[in-house]
């Protein structure tokens, strides 16, 4: 058996060393679940993406061993990208001034120091194609007909992807509350993957200036820990 992860930042990192655990980092859900069930943690999670990738990752992942309990974060399908290497686009906008708007003519707002520090590597040419391709995403794509469209396309392929590996236990969780709500009121039924119920944001404890693991504080982890161990049994 393995406990395999999948998602964003909820399930990113896994393998702290102990001396970061002893400086005071909170250990990873991941760690602490794996060592309870004696098994490896394995995670292929990746901070700031969305579902599109987390389908990605499933489905390249490679063979899934009988027994294995595969956990899977459902983040916001706002989060239109599709490799850890691509800037998620409905984020760019933290960039500019809050009071403006991106399009051709205002993107020289944006300074190279800026664009390094957010994105780096990149450069200005490509920041203004990326900025307009941020245009055409606020015009053309964020969209509640959009948002519902892919929320009802990932959630159908992760069932799609746990039927055809019935040697696997496959679960979802919800990363927000917000997008937690929307599978509720759209109703959404799975078949062969057991949904945890709620969302994760709201229990991890996260307050800014506190050490977090993946959103997790140290008062906050065990609890949840000792609810997936309940849950995923």
């Amino acid at each position: 058996m393995r406990l395999v992860c999948f998602g964003d930042s909820f399930t990113a990192s896994a393998g702290i060393p102990a001396e970061d655990i002893l400086s005071g980092r909170p250990p990873s859900w991941i760690d602490l679940l794996a060592e309870r069930w004696g098994c490896a943690g394995i995670t292929r999670g990746i901070n700031g993406t969305g579902p599109l990738e987390l389908l990605h990752q499933l489905q390249n992942f490679g063979e899934f061993l009988p027994g294995d309990r595969v956990f899977c974060a459902f983040s916001s399908v706002k989060r239109f990208c599709l490799s850890p290497y691509t800037p998620t686009i409905h984020h760019l906008s933290e960039l500019a001034d809050p009071h403006e708007h991106y399009n051709n003519k205002n993107s020289a707002m944006v300074t190279q120091r800026e664009i390094d520090m957010a994105i780096p590597n990149v450069s200005r040419a490509d920041m203004q194609r990326i900025i307009q391709a941020h245009g055409w995403y606020e015009l053309f794509l964020n969209t509640e007909y959009r948002e519902r469209s892919l929320h009802y396309a990932i959630f159908t392929a992760l069932d799609g992807i746990a039927a055809a590996n019935p040697q696997a236990e496959f679960y979802v969780k919800y990363c927000f509350i917000q997008d937690y709500a929307l599978h509720r009121e759209m109703n959404l039924q799975s078949k062969f993957f057991k949904l945890l119920e709620g969302d994760m944001f709201s229990i991890c404890g996260e307050q800014e200036g506190m050490d977090i693991t993946n959103h997790f504080t140290v008062d906050s982890v065990g609890d949840f820990v000792n609810y997936l161990d309940g849950a995923m049994r």
